[in-house]
């Protein structure tokens, strides 16, 4: 396979981006909403002092470095498959906002809407100035309403929750930037990969959840995955 020079470039830019921008919010942004609860209610207090170590440590070394490879891997693919262009550069940010999101969900089970709803309408608006603004806002509204019927389908049937709120708003945030057809693929994609992600943990001897969430499997990396399979192309 033969790799452009300039393909090159731009996967080594999202790695500097992903240190130099990213990886601070991947602390700063729980820090944050720590704050906030500890501001606005004591009935956090005993999630605070379970979760501060898990999700407030700074990231080692050997983690920025591996972040950082990750991202520049993301933009590598998708510059290689799509080639370089403005559509291929925005959806490789959107790309670099997932990893962000999914490592923030990975250590604290978080899907903060701090990053979610910036981003969905960084992409409606991006829809807009390119022509796609309708399909980008049936994608967002199809995104949020299917998986919210699954979730109250699951509740009414078997009384316990299932998919979270958080997961609706980031569908609905996939949808803002990949629009209606994007739809079925990524519900399918996110499923049957979080259902080989629980196995996997479960074999690797991975905690699933804690005490408050017991058998959570980190959907941030489910929704990356998702979107990155429909953008480099496959199709449901």
């Amino acid at each position: 396979m033969k790799i452009d020079l300039e393909v090159a470039a731009f996967s080594v830019c999202a790695g500097v981006a992903a240190w130099f921008v990213l990886i601070p919010l991947i602390t700063s942004i729980p820090r944050g909403l720590l704050k906030n609860w500890r501001q606005q209610s004591g009935i956090f207090s005993e999630l605070e002092i379970d979760s501060e170590s898990k999700y407030l440590s700074q990231l080692t070394f050997g983690n920025r470095v591996g972040f950082s490879l990750i991202a520049a891997m993301i933009g590598f693919l998708v510059f290689q498959i799509r080639g370089v262009s403005q559509e291929t550069a925005f959806l490789v940010g959107y790309l670099l906002c997932l990893l962000l999101l999914a490592t923030i969900n990975w250590r604290s089970m978080l899907l903060p809407d701090d990053i979610v709803l910036p981003i969905l309408w960084v992409g409606l608006i991006y829809s807009a100035s390119v022509g796609q603004g309708a399909d980008r806002i049936y994608g967002a509204a199809m995104g949020f309403s299917i998986v919210w019927l699954l979730h109250w389908s699951h509740k009414h049937f078997s009384g316990k929750e299932g998919i979270g709120r958080g997961d609706m708003k980031v569908f609905a945030m996939s949808g803002a930037w990949l629009g209606l057809g994007a739809t079925v693929t990524l519900i399918l994609v996110w499923s049957v990969f979080g259902f080989l992600m629980a196995i996997g943990m479960k074999v690797l001897g991975f905690k699933l959840g804690d005490e408050h969430n017991p058998g959570y499997v980190p959907t941030g990396v489910m929704h990356l995955v998702a979107s990155l399979v429909w953008i480099l192309g496959f199709r449901v």
